[in-house]
């Protein structure tokens, strides 16, 4: 089988298991705003605006650990070097299968698999696609949806919070900015003391707390709308999309910030058309 990783999960019980890392540590490309396609040239409503959002590629027979087609394994914040780190697609016939109650027709879901390295502070990693230059912005409407769960979650001691969900990086003139929509997570032990805070430039839509092994799937949301509440944008051009854990690490050692948590059925899709304001 392809992709199969050694999972010691430090302050846990050893899993035996070894091969190939799955995923490719490598930063996707950033594309530069261009301006928004004209109405003509827009997708029909309903209409995919990203690749592989479902993560059933490459293909039922590779869903071993394998990183999904168009997604690119990234480190988020302070984290610059994992103990372990990987994405990989797997389904329920797999050696790490997605936990029960996968929405996924396929039962398919792309696993975020993370042992923290030595820093502390806000840190993570994800899946990042970069998005064609002016494909997506405010014109298409664009709408998401996606399904998550907390597979295993760090301790109290360890971490302030921990959570899953997908990020949005725009553009809106000279200004960067990332919108989160997030999922905080329960505590493998203990209760987190914190929750995530805004920023100028981050800010996070936030879903239920979720419990391990317990699946949430997001109804569909208007990022148009988001945009307009999270940072009174109505002009914006999206970057990359990524799906992320994110957890505020208050201590590297025993028993280890480490997280592992699986998304399914993540949707961009083109909205019906946008009001002119």
């Amino acid at each position: 089988m392809n992709g199969l990783r050694c999972r010691t999960w430090r302050y846990k019980t050893a899993i035996a298991a070894c091969g190939a890392i799955a995923g490719v540590v490598a930063l996707a490309g950033t594309a530069s705003a261009t301006a928004a396609p004209s109405a003509a040239k827009l997708p029909k409503p309903g209409a995919s605006l990203i690749t592989n959002g479902n993560f059933e590629q490459p293909g039922a027979a590779t869903h071993e650990g394998v990183a999904p087609t168009g997604w690119k394994l990234i480190d988020l914040g302070a984290e610059k070097k994992p103990y372990d780190a990987s994405i990989g697609a797997w389904n329920a016939k797999g050696e790490y299968p997605p936990p029960a109650g996968n929405p996924n027709k396929l039962d398919v879901a792309v696993e975020a698999f993370y042992e923290a390295g030595s820093a502390t502070g806000l840190e993570g990693i994800g899946g990042q696609q970069t998005v064609k230059p002016g494909a997506i912005s405010q014109a298409n409407n664009p709408q998401i949806t996606f399904a998550d769960v907390a597979n295993s979650a760090p301790e109290a001691s360890v971490a302030n919070w921990a959570g899953s969900g997908i990020e949005i990086v725009f553009t809106s003139g000279k200004r960067t900015g990332t919108l989160i929509y997030l999922n905080p997570w329960t505590a493998y032990e203990s209760k987190f003391s914190g929750k995530p805070v805004d920023t100028a430039s981050v800010k996070y839509v936030l879903g239920p707390t979720l419990k391990a092994k317990t699946w949430y799937t997001w109804k569909a949301r208007s990022i148009n709308s988001d945009m307009l509440k999270q940072f009174k944008l109505r002009s914006y051009t999206i970057r990359e999309v990524r799906f992320v854990d994110w957890e505020d690490t208050t201590s590297s050692a025993k028993p280890y910030p480490n997280m592992d948590g699986y998304f399914a059925n993540l949707a961009i899709t083109e909205g019906r058309a946008a009001k002119k304001s």
